[in-house]
Parts: structure tokens; C-alpha cells; sequence
């Protein structure tokens, strides 16, 4: 076997058989990194000199002791290339304050082992009580001290102890007897284990250590249970915004369709009726026969319902205009200069509270497509003299109702009309229906109640 010592890196053996090195470092006991000088003994046990005392190693058992001040050394530093064996076996190590030689026969080594016990546990400086295996831990006590102290009293100030905090530390820390503790900063949540162990007045440390299991909490955030459940709810936000967007889309989809269809409906139909008049009236020319004024009369009626169709379908997907309010006052607006003409006057109940009142598009639609059937039909069948809009939200539930004071009908002999039949449709549309009472010489009122909801301070109708 082949001994080799350097200044920094231990002592190191050489197995010329197996060709292996092996270290010699604090694990084992040797607790300096410095090797001045090696020595073998009569009794086939290595002396080591270093810069922190003295130290034997037993190369049968492999036990290092470790010998300093107290032990008559003349120093604990000791110099290079100054070591020597004399023929009677006696070992000598020069140092910075002289030399020592002994005869290493005559060196007893202290045997015995004490045990190492962790004498006090402070979290964020305060003790806790009992002897404690375990410590279960909130994640803001996260600052932890420990005391330990070898059970030897011979030479105490020679005690040395070694400690790791597992899950933080992977090397042994060491120190001495005049400083017992361990102390540990800002820990994350998780499982510690903190060891330690000591060695005697002669440097043989004790295989078997003290120990203490930490556990510090996660905080409710970091927990499996709650990092599932934000991943639950994410998947959940991200599925919601997906289908409103799909439902957005299909809603658009929807819109173009119907603009499509209302704009072929009421515009497309005109313009075609409007083509073949103008065409009848182009022939009749041709043929030197007059134009009638009924043709021309009907040309610029057409015109003109057409272009009042072109202004409620862009009303109607207008959405500053999206109020109750806005609705009201459209009807009226509609029909002011017609029923002051045949002097009958339109009044309104509850307008300006209806501002909050939002309707969506199709709801403001079918609403203004019943109440303006419903005041054509005033204005043509009634003879009345007045009009009146009211409009309320009670209890979730809208009501607005169109009355005159007209003739009325009985209504047990007045078949539905497609007019009627109409309203009810358009009202069963956004779930909800219409009410018509009237009586012969009292007039009539037609009546729409719906369900609505509220968001805030923001009424919103038929949520869906």
C-alpha cells in the first residue's frame, strides 16, 4: 500500500493490486486537509502530521484519532518534510514552536465513544417544548436553530461534531466544541432531516448520530389539491371563452343569414316590384300610351317603404341603440308626423326609466316588428283619437302594452288574423307571449310580457 499526503488534498492510499485510490477526508475523521509528514509505527499505525494537530490511523480497524494542545503538542500547525523515525521506534514532528517525539507505544487513546443528543430546537427564535423527533411545521416558520452537545467530559473543549440538514445540505459540516449550533434560513415547504454526530477528546468519531425530522407545510396555493383545481378551472375559462367564441361566431353566422334573409324579404321584393313597374311603364311609352299616375304613385310608395325597411334593418343592428328606451322612442318617432296629421295623439308611461333595459338584437327586432303591427292596426282599424306606450319591470318580469281608445271588437267574434297571429309568433320567439283585451266601443290593448334578467346595475332580457 502506497501513502501519499499533499498540502490541500488529504491523504490518499494506493493499492498497487487493485490499482485504487482512496481519499481520507473529514468523513473518515481526518479533519484537515493539510498532510506535513507520515509516519508508520512499530505497530503498523500511520502518524499524520498537519495544521490541525496530530492524527493516528489504525490501518487494521481504520480509525483515526486525532491529538492537539491539550495532548502536550507543541502547536496544532506543523511543517513540511520535518518527521522522523529513530531506530527504537520513537516518532518525531517538528512544528512552527519546536518538536515532539514520543514513543507511540506509549500513547493510550481515549476509547470511548459518547453519544451526541440535540439539546435545544428554537423556530424563529423561539424554543420549542419536549423532546421532539418530528417537527411539523407551518410554511412561515421557516427559520430553525439547533443546539446539540456530546455526552463526554473529559477534555469538552475537544469534542468536535459534524451535522447535515438532508434535503438541503450534501456534504457533512464540521465544527468545534465552541460552537454548538446549527442555524437555517428561509427553508422551502418540504421533508428535512437534521444529523449530527460528534467525536471524542482524541478525534474518534461515533458511527451513530442524533436526528430530528422537519416537515415544513406547503402554502395552500402550492398543494397538489389546489394546483389541480386552477388547472381545472384554467381548462374550464379556456373551454368557456372557446364556446363563447364558437357561440359569437355562430351568432354573427346568424346575423348575416337573417340580414340576408330580412334584406331579400323586404328590400329584394320592392326592388323587383319596383323593376316590373318601371318596365310596364317603359313600354306604355314606347307605345305612345300615357303613364298612368297610379303606376308612378305606386313606384314611389314601394320606394319609400323600401327605404323605411333599409332604416329598421340598420336601426336594428345598430348597438348604441339597444335600450327599451331607444325602442319606445323609435315607435314614436316613427309615427309622429302621420298621427299628428290624422290627429291622433301618441303618448309614452315610464320612458326614461327604461335607459338601463338592454335588449339583444333579435328581442329588439321581433319587439318593434309586434308594436309596429300593433300601431298600424290602431291607426287603420280603431278610429281613435289616442295612442299610449307604457312600459314596466317588476319582479323580473317585463310588461309593455300598446292601448287606444278606439272602437275595440268583441273578441269572441273576431277571428286571428295574420296580423295577430304574427305578434304571437314573434313574442314566442323571445319567450314570451302576448295579451290582447278589448270590447266593442272601449277600445284595445294589446299587451307583451316577458322574463328578464339583471347583471349589476344592467338589466339585461332573456338571457340565454
Amino acid at each position: 500500500m502506497l501513502w501519499l499526503g499533499s498540502y490541500g488534498g488529504s491523504l490518499t492510499s494506493f493499492d498497487r493490486n487493485s490499482g485504487k485510490f482512496k481519499r481520507y477526508s473529514f468523513r473518515e475523521g481526518l479533519t484537515s486537509g493539510v498532510v506535513y509528514g507520515i509516519l508508520e509505527d512499530n505497530s503498523k499505525n500511520l502518524w499524520i502530521s498537519s495544521d490541525n494537530g496530530i492524527f493516528k490511523l489504525n490501518l487494521g480497524t481504520k480509525e483515526i484519532n486525532r491529538y492537539d494542545i491539550q495532548d502536550g503538542l507543541q502547536s496544532l500547525e506543523y511543517s513540511g518534510g520535518a518527521y522522523f523515525k529513530d531506530v527504537d521506534g520513537n516518532l518525531y514532528f517538528g512544528g512552527i514552536n519546536g518538536f515532539n517525539y514520543f514513543d507511540p507505544n506509549k500513547i493510550k487513546s481515549n476509547t470511548y465513544i459518547p453519544p451526541v443528543v440535540v439539546t435545544s430546537v428554537k423556530v424563529l427564535n423561539e424554543h420549542v417544548k419536549g423532546e421532539q423527533e418530528e417537527l411539523v411545521l407551518d410554511y412561515k416558520q421557516n427559520f430553525i436553530s439547533f443546539e446539540f452537545s456530546s455526552l463526554d467530559f473529559s477534555d469538552p473543549q475537544d469534542n468536535q461534531y459534524s451535522y447535515i440538514l438532508e434535503g438541503l445540505q450534501d456534504e457533512w459540516q464540521l465544527t468545534e466544541s465552541s460552537s454548538r449550533t446549527a442555524t437555517y434560513t428561509d427553508l422551502r415547504p418540504g421533508t428535512y432531516i437534521f444529523k449530527v454526530r460528534g467525536s471524542n477528546s482524541d478525534g474518534v468519531w461515533s458511527e451513530s448520530f442524533a436526528s430530528i425530522k422537519i416537515q415544513i407545510l406547503y402554502p395552500f396555493w402550492e398543494t397538489w389539491w389546489f394546483i389541480s383545481l386552477m388547472v381545472i378551472l384554467l381548462a374550464a375559462i379556456i373551454y368557456y371563452l372557446g364556446s363563447m367564441r364558437t357561440k359569437n361566431l355562430l351568432a354573427i353566422e346568424k346575423l348575416k343569414s337573417k340580414l340576408a334573409a330580412d334584406l331579400h324579404d323586404n328590400i329584394g321584393s320592392g326592388l323587383t316590384e319596383i323593376s316590373i313597374l318601371s318596365e310596364v311603364a317603359s313600354r306604355n311609352n314606347n307605345s305612345e300610351q300615357k303613364i298612368s299616375g297610379g303606376e308612378l304613385n305606386k313606384i314611389s310608395d314601394i320606394s319609400r317603404q323600401l327605404v323605411d325597411n333599409m332604416s329598421d334593418i340598420v336601426w336594428v343592428v345598430n348597438p348604441s341603440r339597444d335600450s327599451l328606451h331607444d325602442l319606445i322612442l323609435r315607435l314614436k318617432d316613427n309615427y309622429s308626423d302621420l298621427l299628428n296629421s290624422m290627429g291622433i295623439s301618441f303618448k309614452t308611461k315610464n320612458l326614461e326609466k327604461l335607459k338601463d333595459v338592454k335588449l339583444p338584437m333579435d328581442v329588439k327586432q321581433n319587439l318593434y316588428l309586434i308594436f309596429k303591427e300593433a300601431v298600424n292596426n290602431s291607426i287603420k282599424h280603431s278610429s281613435c283619437k289616442q295612442i299610449t306606450l307604457e312600459s314596466n319591470l317588476r319582479n323580473d318580469v317585463l310588461e309593455i302594452s300598446l292601448s287606444d281608445d278606439g272602437n275595440g271588437f268583441d273578441e269572441s267574434l273576431i277571428s286571428k288574423g295574420n296580423g295577430l297571429k304574427n305578434m304571437e309568433n314573434r313574442a314566442a320567439q323571445i319567450k314570451g307571449r302576448i295579451k290582447i283585451k278589448s270590447s266593442a266601443n272601449a277600445g284595445t290593448s294589446i299587451r307583451f310580457i316577458g322574463k328578464s334578467g339583471t347583471t349589476s346595475k344592467l338589466k339585461v332580457l332573456f338571457k340565454k
